[in-house]
């Protein structure tokens, strides 16, 4: 039903995607809030592009992490089998 494979690329795609809409909510809302209030809404549109920019760093390290994890896995494996292949030698 679900497609699980290259998860981690999916994560750091959802982490852009997140990091774009927060932005672009933090700049509509600020600029909402600007005209009935100004420093306000100055406050708004560059604290909550800020938060929303710095949060996507951590899902998408959390979705590299998974990647090197991933090709740790995969080298591992590979290593095994060369050295069994080896040991039957």
């Amino acid at each position: 039903m679900f497609n699980f494979d290259k998860i981690g690329e999916k994560i750091k795609t959802l982490a852009v995607v997140f990091s774009i809409i927060g932005v672009s909510v933090s700049i509509v809302f600020g600029i909402h809030t600007l005209f009935k209030n100004a420093p306000l809404g100055i406050l708004i549109i560059i604290i909550g592009s800020f938060c929303s920019w710095i949060s996507s760093f951590f899902i998408y390290g959390y979705g590299e992490l998974i990647n090197k994890t991933t090709e740790i896995a995969k080298n591992t494996k590979q290593g095994i089998k060369i050295e069994i292949e080896s040991d039957k030698k």
